[in-house]
C-alpha cells in the first residue's frame, strides 16, 4: 500500500476529502504534520471558529479551540503522532464552538506517508459526540471518559 501513495498528492487528498465529507455527519480532515497546515470539512466550519477550509498553523489553531481543561491530553496525544511514537490518533475531548460552548468531539485520524518524499500525513475524522453517546445504554447512567 505505501508504494500506491508515493503518487498521492496532498491536492488529491483534499478532493478525495471534499467528496467524502458529503457522504458524513463527521467532519473529514488532512493534517499536515510537517508543514503543520490542515484540511477540513466545510462543515466543521459552520460550527467552530477555523479560518477557513485550508489553514496553516493547524496545531495553534486547533489549541485556541480546545476547552482549556483539556489542551494539555490533546496537545501530548497530536505531539505523540507527530514526533511518531503513534501511527493513530484516537481521542475525545472537547472544543468550544461558535457561540462559546463546549461540545465533546472525537478525532480518529492514521498517519500515511503521502508523496515521493513519504511526507506524514494525518488522515481522518471528527464527530460530534452527543448525550447519547456519552451514556450507558444499560443503565442511562452517564459513562467515565477514558484519559489513556
Amino acid at each position: 500500500m505505501i508504494e500506491k501513495l508515493s503518487t498521492i498528492t496532498t491536492d488529491q487528498l483534499e478532493i478525495f476529502a471534499e467528496a467524502l465529507s458529503n457522504c458524513t455527519d463527521s467532519f473529514v480532515y488532512i493534517f499536515d504534520l510537517e508543514a503543520d497546515s490542515v484540511f477540513l470539512s466545510e462543515q466543521a466550519i459552520s460550527i467552530f471558529d477555523f479560518p477557513q477550509k485550508k489553514f496553516g498553523h493547524a496545531k495553534e489553531t486547533f489549541q485556541r479551540l480546545v476547552y482549556k481543561e483539556d489542551v494539555n491530553f490533546f496537545s501530548q496525544e497530536l505531539d505523540n503522532v507527530k514526533s511518531k511514537k503513534k501511527e493513530n490518533f484516537n481521542l475525545e475531548f472537547r472544543a468550544v464552538n461558535k457561540n462559546g460552548k463546549p461540545i465533546w468531539l472525537n478525532m480518529r485520524g492514521t498517519v500515511l506517508p503521502i508523496g515521493k518524499n513519504h511526507s506524514s500525513v494525518l488522515i481522518g475524522r471528527i464527530a460530534i459526540i452527543d448525550d447519547q453517546d456519552k451514556m450507558d445504554s444499560l443503565t442511562n447512567l452517564p459513562t467515565e471518559r477514558s484519559e489513556e
